[in-house]
């Protein structure tokens, strides 16, 4: 049994899922941006980003669909970084 799916058994449906799903987090994060100080938007943007956390985390740890390179790198620091920064500074940006 194969620990890591080819590239040939990727479907074109599932291609387009996450690329729905990049262009969804976009906008988010594009809203977000212009609406900082609203809680709600900034716990929605904090939430994207915790969900892009887990969804690599878990094709890496448990599904065994994803190597650990600079593929899942980008994502996994983008998602890190963000998290830890977007918590230790919501008050600034929340009052």
């Amino acid at each position: 049994m194969a620990l890591f799916r080819k590239p040939s058994e990727v479907t074109p449906l599932s291609a387009r899922t996450f690329g729905t799903w990049t262009l969804l987090a976009a906008i988010v994060r594009i809203y977000a941006s212009y609406n900082i100080s609203n809680p709600q938007i900034y716990d929605m943007c904090l939430y994207s980003y915790v969900l892009a956390g887990l969804h690599f985390g878990l094709e890496w740890l448990v599904y065994k669909t994803a190597r650990f390179g600079k593929g899942l790198l980008g994502p996994l620091v983008v998602a890190s970084t963000s998290i830890v920064w977007m918590v230790s500074q919501r008050n600034e940006y929340c009052n």
